[in-house]
């Protein structure tokens, strides 16, 4: 005859720390570890903007959404101009986001056209570097007309200029301006930069500041998302699908 086993009784799953008080910690936990991974992102690999204006045009449109490399110039300590770790300095041509040194609150992106040292000039709109010409050449492509903040339509030439660091890129000017400034030197550990939409861009040329390089964030990448709100009623027809993951250049 067989001897009966007793039933043990089954530990409930409070005992065994689960049920709704452990699956809340777990699930508290994993989104700690969420959002310190995105702060660590966000401060220290990639961050998203906005482009708010039309100082960059046509390189950025307004609505453009654009990821930015933050790690590329150095790290920056987060909510300080503090940096680390500076892999390189930004070059001529390269289009940054910086902090503004006028107003370090606000985020600025414009195109570096003077590194340290360099002697800046624009004579009649024509940019030279060192008493060297950086020259441009007339963009017969379409499109003799930009949008601004108002959805107005401004008119503009365009033109592509070359610069000796070898980055080509479109700047525009209003008809029959022509802007004079300089010569300066750019100080040591300091940045010159200009937007492209040259007659309309508070920067270096126009309101008379350089860029530490601690106050640099990082380079402009590529645009993952492009909103028009001058476009259609329809929200899908002001998506400018045509330049979503278009590269910063």
């Amino acid at each position: 005859m067989s001897e009966s086993v007793p039933a043990v009784p089954e530990k409930s799953a409070e005992k065994e720390g689960g049920g709704w008080a452990s699956e809340t910690k777990e699930f508290l936990k994993a989104v700690l570890w969420a959002v310190l991974i995105a702060v660590f992102l966000r401060s220290f690999v990639v961050e998203a903007y906005k482009i708010p204006s039309g100082s960059m045009l046509p390189t950025l449109e307004i609505g453009d959404h654009i990821f930015v490399n933050k790690f590329l110039y150095g790290f920056m300590v987060p909510f300080t101009t503090k940096k680390f770790l500076m892999w390189r300095d930004p070059i001529r041509g390269e289009v940054i986001v910086f902090k503004n040194p006028q107003d370090i609150s606000k985020d600025y992106i414009k195109r570096v056209i003077g590194q340290p040292g360099d002697i800046i000039e624009i004579r009649s709109n024509e940019l030279f570097v060192n008493d060297v010409a950086q020259p441009s050449t007339a963009d017969v492509g379409p499109g003799e007309f930009t949008v601004n903040e108002d959805c107005q339509d401004q008119p503009v030439r365009k033109y592509i200029e070359h610069l000796d660091t070898g980055i080509d890129h479109v700047k525009v000017h209003r008809p029959f301006t022509r802007f004079n400034f300089g010569p300066i030197t750019v100080p040591e550990g300091e940045l010159f930069v200009m937007g492209d939409n040259r007659d309309n861009s508070q920067d270096s040329s126009r309101a008379g500041f350089t860029v530490p390089y601690e106050n640099v964030k990082g380079r402009a990448m590529f645009v993952w998302l492009s909103w028009n709100s001058c476009g259609e009623w329809w929200p899908l027809q002001k998506v400018r699908f045509e330049r979503v993951g278009e590269g910063v250049r």
